[in-house]
């Protein structure tokens, strides 16, 4: 059930957004390049498609694990499987200091791609630009990784050097 249910979300999840899977992207691209005049698709346009989608396979999943395998669970297995969870869940600790660097570049990044392309009368941030056509959702992404490579670690070796 665990490996059936990695697979279900890996594709459920990469069906939800632009930049999920590959053939989302090569479509997109496609898309440009062999209808010019159609409307480019954003990432913003391919979430009003994509989650919809996803919430709803997410739920016939889930209902079809219930059904199939959590319903058949003996007690004592789902006792001791969530004490486990429980146990896994209290041995991460606190969020860190790196996890929250990562988590804020994150979100910076999902708004940076949902705010970029055209939607309705806001042109998004890419017009400001000389050459809007030249950043897409790969350069979005690049210019907010390049941080994560400066931001300095908060944990530190016993001599005093920062770990990394």
């Amino acid at each position: 059930p665990l490996l059936l249910g990695l697979a279900y979300s890996g594709t459920i999840g990469g069906m939800a957004t632009l930049v999920g899977t590959p053939p989302n992207l090569i479509y997109a691209d496609l898309l440009a390049t062999l209808f010019p005049a159609a409307p480019p698709v954003t990432f913003l346009g391919w979430l009003a498609f994509g989650v919809p989608y996803a919430a709803f396979f997410w739920v016939l999943v889930a209902l079809h694990f219930y059904v199939w395998f959590l319903r058949r669970l003996d007690a004592d297995v789902a006792n001791v499987m969530q004490a486990a969870c429980r146990q896994e869940l209290e041995e991460l600790g606190k969020v860190s200091y790196e996890e929250r660097a990562v988590a804020a570049t994150f979100l910076v990044l999902m708004f940076g791609w949902l705010l970029r392309g055209q939607m309705g009368e806001f042109d998004g941030w890419a017009a400001l630009f000389m050459h809007p056509s030249y950043i897409g959702d790969g350069t979005w992404a690049l210019l907010c990784t390049i941080p994560l490579f400066l931001v300095p670690s908060a944990q530190r070796w016993p001599d005093g050097r920062a770990k990394m």
